[in-house]
């Protein structure tokens, strides 16, 4: 099971409709993240995610194309 690293959060513990996210691989990406949720960068890890519960629905980009074709990988 994944686990996310923004500090205190137990949201994603045993809820099955929590996604986890990579950080990105831009550094002023991955730099602004680790800002919002108050890490250095230095504590990230390849395998480092900020569960769904952290984002808003408007964060999310749509991909209308894996949707219609059930492609949801």
């Amino acid at each position: 099971m994944a686990n996310c690293c923004v500090p205190g959060c137990i949201k994603a513990k045993r809820n099955p409709s929590v996604s986890f996210h990579s950080f990105p691989q831009d550094s002023m990406k991955r730099i602004e993240w680790a800002n919002a949720i108050g890490i250095p960068t230095s504590v990230l890890r390849e395998w480092s995610a900020v569960c769904s519960m952290h984002f808003a629905s408007t964060d999310f980009e749509r991909d209308l194309r894996a949707e219609l074709t059930g492609d949801l990988a």
